[in-house]
């Protein structure tokens, strides 16, 4: 079995990039965030699919946009139309995965085949 790196990504709701101390701000001291930016990857500009939680990381998470998995409103009681999410494209390039947080992807969290995630913890309710 191939060696794969270690591969943590942090997502944060209405953060600017700019709100961060290595990202120049002086009003900031975010000394643990400053140091896995320094040792991985710190993106600057991103876009949204979606300026809602539940249809943009479902956007995230499977890399399509609202209208294609049939997510647009932050709605509690949709489901998310079948599709391929990163949890299953790394599990199957040989990644271990498991997810931590904020679900808001309207998968079952208990459906592992489906989203690709090995393990959940702590999730906090969708509603």
């Amino acid at each position: 079995m191939m060696k794969h790196p270690n591969l943590l990504i942090i997502t944060t709701d209405q953060q600017s990039a700019t709100m961060l101390s290595c990202a120049g701000n002086p009003h900031l001291h975010t000394p643990n965030l400053d140091a896995l930016a320094a040792d991985g990857v710190r993106f600057e500009k991103a876009y949204a699919a979606q300026p809602l939680c539940i249809p943009q990381r479902c956007s995230w998470y499977s890399g399509l946009m609202p209208h294609e998995h049939g997510l647009t409103f932050n709605l509690p009681d949709q489901e998310m139309k079948p599709c391929l999410m990163m949890g299953r494209i790394f599990q199957d390039a040989g990644f271990r995965t498991g997810y931590s947080g904020k679900w808001h992807i309207m998968v079952d969290p208990e459906d592992s085949g489906r989203h690709g995630f090995e393990w959940t913890h702590n999730l906090i309710s969708n509603g």
